[in-house]
């Protein structure tokens, strides 16, 4: 190296180039996975396929279609019917259409029609309320309402769904021991529920009226206030 180089200022750029001119790559070897936290990969790691396979939900939620729910806020909410449940690993999916949504667990696959998924703090569990739910609740036959208010010295409670509902000839029936109409068959159940119900209600002096929610269901309870 002549005195003339050695005495010259050289810049970064000239020093970079001079030290990568003395590196070189090392030679590939093979880890394990464990321990090759840290390098660097020879070459790209691609796979055949994508896993999963298919569009699933990060979150517990409610499967939607994003048009139902454009301009939604809090003081005026999207009112979506819940047709179902998607839980991870399921065969079965419900397809999503207009004005409807599904209740979706973590993991499970995005059903048919849906392309997005609300997180169920943001919505009110399918309660009707306007406190944002904590846990997802279980949906089978759609939208499900309940109130509870006060009402000539008593309180009411109305649970009111979208469901099939029950034939007014057959609400009365309904209320007997054992009894469960020839449509519910196919699902679990001993029909014992509403029976249950007017026992109890009527050992507080109560009433159980079954009403036509248009379309559905409302079940209406009164109370008679309790004397001071």
């Amino acid at each position: 190296m002549s005195s003339s180089t050695t005495d010259r200022v050289w810049s970064v750029s000239e020093h970079l180039d001079n030290i990568l001119r003395q590196v070189r790559p090392l030679d590939p070897i093979e880890l394990q996975l464990l321990d090759a936290q840290g390098c660097v990969l020879v070459e790209d790691v691609t796979v055949p396929v994508a896993l999963p396979s298919f569009d699933n939900s990060s979150m517990d939620g409610y499967a939607i279609r994003t048009i139902d729910t454009e301009g939604a806020t809090a003081e005026h909410p999207a009112v979506l019917t819940v047709i179902g449940d998607v839980a991870a690993g399921a065969d079965e999916l419900p397809a999503v259409g207009p004005g409807e949504a599904a209740a979706i667990m973590t993991g499970a696959q995005l059903p048919p029609g849906a392309d997005a998924v609300v997180p169920v703090e943001w919505t009110d569990g399918g309660t009707g309320g306007s406190a944002p739910a904590t846990a997802m609740t279980r949906h089978t036959s759609g939208e499900v309402r309940i109130r509870v208010f006060r009402r000539e010295g008593g309180a009411v409670l109305e649970v009111a769904d979208r469901g099939q509902g029950i034939p007014e000839a057959d609400r009365e029936t309904v209320f007997d021991r054992f009894v469960r109409l020839e449509r519910s068959r196919t699902t679990p159940g001993n029909g014992l529920g509403l029976s249950l119900v007017r026992a109890i209600v009527r050992r507080h002096s109560g009433t159980v009226e079954l009403i036509d929610n248009r379309p559905g269901l409302r079940v209406r309870i009164k109370l008679p206030g309790c004397s001071a």
